[in-house]
């Protein structure tokens, strides 16, 4: 070779093709550079570790996760790895390097139970206890005179969906202590009542159900319908409270045990103080449970309030709803 002069590419006594920058291509019609790494027919680089680049620059390795441009790794169920070694879900959960993973309510957990972000523990005996409970509602002809709806009854499709409001911490807590009513105990009729559609399309007499089952729709969402009425004191507006556990009755503090959310139930204008329709979308309800715990069943009230939010007379019966 001549000093100072570039090589011209082409085969060494070996019969290796060489490049001007080191590279040289096997028998095969691989390329193979400087740092052992070799690239196949499809423009793929691969190194002597079994990693692969695809054409957007991504290493791949034999496990089948990626690594993006970040840096981050991704395995191929979705979940990725930050740079402190986190691994992260697709919805929100993190694992720390104890093992722990974390959920976007504050909540972790391991092996041996929960632990909440108040540094709380339940251990594996007590994990969502309140899924296995199966407390059913008193039947309609049993609260009282049936529900005559004065007013002009809107088609399932016409009524609002109320938005849904969340504590900070995801739901309520349900206290070691707390006892399901007994279905032998007396039925207290309320001066409020609350009725669920029963999946008739003719809206007349279509809300006359203490207990239903709602079915997903085709955009995912899980909507059901609601009507309530009252009789008692007078009211500025009224709540309605979706919980894990049926609620005590005479007892209308806030947030009751179990509540996932809550929202307005005099959404609809034409008469919202003393009867009113409302809509909830149920699998939006499911979005703060982690995976395992999600509940069986709700259990729904409304609570005539004033503006400060305070009761205002007596809560409803309640509605059991059972999800798919």
């Amino acid at each position: 070779m001549i000093p100072g002069k570039t090589p011209t590419p082409g085969p060494d006594k070996d019969g290796k093709w060489k490049d001007k920058d080191g590279k040289w291509q096997d028998k095969d019609g691989h390329w193979h550079d400087k740092d052992d790494k070799w690239q196949d027919k499809d423009g793929h680089w691969h190194d002597k570790d079994g990693k692969w680049q695809d054409k957007d620059g991504h290493w791949h390795d034999k496990d089948g996760k990626w690594q993006d441009k970040d840096g981050h790794w991704h395995d191929k169920d979705g979940k990725w790895q930050d740079k402190d070694g986190h691994w992260h879900d697709k919805d929100g959960m993190w694992q720390d390097k104890n093992g722990h993973w974390h959920y976007k309510n504050g909540h972790w957990h391991d092996e041996d139970g929960w632990k909440d972000k108040h540094g709380k523990w339940k251990d594996k005996g007590d994990v969502h206890f309140w899924i296995n409970l199966d407390a059913y509602p008193p039947p309609p002809d049993e609260l009282g005179p049936p529900v005559i709806i004065r007013r002009r009854i809107p088609s399932h499709r016409e009524i609002p969906r109320s938005d849904i409001s969340y504590l900070d911490e995801g739901y309520a807590p349900v206290p070691d202590n707390y006892t399901a009513p007994s279905e032998k105990a007396p039925v207290e009729v309320s001066p409020t009542a609350l009725r669920a559609w029963n999946g008739q399309e003719d809206p007349e007499g279509a809300f006359d159900q203490t207990r239903v089952k709602v079915v997903p729709a085709d955009d995912g969402s899980m909507s059901w319908q609601f009507y309530w009425k009252t009789t008692g004191p007078e009211a500025q507006a009224a709540r309605w409270e979706v919980a894990t556990v049926p609620f005590v009755a005479g007892f209308t503090d806030f947030p009751p045990a179990g509540l996932v959310g809550y929202g307005d139930a005099s959404v609809d204008a034409e008469s919202p103080l003393t009867e009113n329709f409302f809509a909830v979308d149920f699998n939006a309800l499911a979005q703060n449970f982690e995976e395992g715990s999600r509940p069986k069943k709700y259990y729904m009230r409304v609570v005539p309030v004033d503006l400060d939010g305070n009761p205002v007379g007596t809560a409803s019966n309640f509605v059991r709803i059972d999800p798919p």
